[in-house]
């Protein structure tokens, strides 16, 4: 017998074995080591097809048209050169009219900020932060080094989650936890396609949206909005309605975030005149 066959011979007597000695070492306590399976939880109860989560949201919208309170306002971020990396600004005023209107000033010692959108185009001027820029809702953020971004189109949202329902097909998923709203939009360049335009938490039990991400044209995520206290008051009809009380939006693109708390909630009051106007 030659070299070549003793080993061809080997290799086959070694494959053997090995095929023997699984099963044995399988028995001996391979199985030990192995996952447990964890049985499957039913999901729960209070599933909501997506007409009914979709007629929830517009009717938590709906009672109002426009809303003013005073309210404190917490900027935060790594490039605040302040203890904390946050500035309080202690005193505030936020009014809104739908669709999409927005007005937010607020004070703290010599420090201000002002923010206006008149539902199309914006403008921020944050002489706290010695800086300003002004451009269209739905525009690239505006990102420079060291720039602190609040986004007069993403906080509006918070109080109005219909806006980001416009031209976009909503896809529904049931989770354990809550569901999950997909919005997408069709994009024609460079090649027809869809793409996600944000992505919203619905709270079943609750029956509210929780949160939101809003991405860019680039798909990456844009803003990080959530409601995370909501106050039930009396509305224009004497009936209850449901309005964010501390709402918290976050900027990944430049580590900034506003938190804005209300009190003294007003509905439905009739706005002054040139309230949204940019050049007020």
């Amino acid at each position: 017998m030659t070299s070549e066959s003793r080993r061809g011979m080997l290799v086959r007597v070694l494959a053997l074995l090995a095929l023997v000695a699984a099963p044995l070492a399988w028995s001996a306590g391979g199985c030990a080591s192995q996952p447990s399976i964890v049985p499957a939880r039913p999901m729960p109860n209070n599933m909501m097809e997506l007409p009914t989560i979709l007629e929830s949201i517009r009717a938590d919208a709906s009672p109002w048209h426009t809303l003013q309170a005073d309210c404190t306002v917490i900027v935060n971020s790594p490039q605040l050169n302040v203890r904390g990396h946050q500035v309080n600004f202690v005193r505030g005023r936020l009014q809104i009219e739908k669709p999409g209107k927005i007005r937010l000033e607020a004070v703290t010692g010599q420090l201000r900020i002002f923010l206006v959108g008149d539902g199309t185009d914006y403008r921020v001027d944050l002489p706290a932060f010695n800086d300003g820029y002004k451009g269209k809702y739905g525009g690239p953020l505006p990102v420079q080094p060291q720039r602190i971004l609040i986004m007069p189109d993403d906080l509006v949202t918070a109080w109005d989650w219909t806006r980001l329902f416009k031209g976009v097909v909503p896809v529904l998923k049931n989770l354990q936890g809550g569901a999950v709203l997909e919005l997408l939009e069709m994009v024609s360049d460079p090649t027809p396609d869809i793409k996600a335009a944000s992505e919203v938490a619905f709270d079943r039990t609750q029956r509210r949206v929780t949160s939101a991400e809003t991405y860019s044209k680039d798909s990456r995520v844009r803003a990080q909005i959530v409601v995370r206290a909501v106050d039930t008051i009396e509305g224009a009809d004497k009936q209850p309605v449901r309005v964010p009380r501390l709402v918290w939006v976050g900027y990944p693109a430049s580590w900034t975030s506003i938190q804005i708390t209300l009190r003294n909630i007003e509905l439905d009051k009739e706005l002054p005149k040139g309230t949204f106007d940019l050049k007020s």
